[in-house]
């Protein structure tokens, strides 16, 4: 067995050494992005989605498998680091999850009310459950003041980072 096979097959195990290699940047990523985010809050939103842009980019290179894998290991480091955190919440939950979610989705041969919709269901009651959460763990007793004008401009912020992220995919792609 050469090198470039150890590299691109691994030795006949769950995972090829060119993919422990992406795995470990992807892995560290999102650990950097929510510890910026942590820093400065005004840029929670765009690093959440660009962590759920490198979700998105390991799913198409490496696979649903190997990147649920990833996901969880994620997952555990930023619990094990941040613990319970409101951006930690956020990307476990919601943006980490989401990739799965969409590729799932946008697989599936449905028009785009349809799949616009079902996205729409999953974002409001993974934004319920999250607005629950943290008040329950994280002891926040923050109230909406407006919380109709708050689920119109929630599921307009999500419908644009959902099409930020199909481009996004689509520019990587085509280079």
């Amino acid at each position: 067995m050469d090198a470039d096979s150890i590299i691109n097959n691994g030795f006949g195990g769950f995972m090829s050494l060119k993919s422990i290699f992406y795995g470990s940047i992807f892995l560290l990523s999102p650990v950097i992005l929510v510890a910026i985010s942590s820093f400065v809050p005004e840029t929670r939103l765009v690093l959440c989605t660009l962590c759920c842009l490198l979700s998105m980019i390991y799913i198409c290179i490496f696979g649903v498998k190997k990147s649920i894998f990833v996901y969880f290991m994620n997952s555990s480091l930023l619990f094990l680091i941040f613990g319970l955190k409101a951006q930690t919440v956020l990307y476990m939950f919601l943006f980490g999850f989401y990739a799965f979610f969409k590729y799932i989705i946008e697989r599936r041969t449905l028009k785009l009310q349809e799949e616009t919709s079902i996205k729409l269901i999953y974002f409001n009651i993974s934004i319920l459950f999250l607005y629950k959460q943290i008040n329950i763990f994280i002891a926040s007793n923050s109230e909406i003041s407006h919380p109709g004008l708050a689920i119109i401009l929630y599921n307009i912020i999500f419908i644009l980072v959902d099409i930020l992220l199909s481009q996004s995919l689509t520019l990587i792609y085509k280079k």
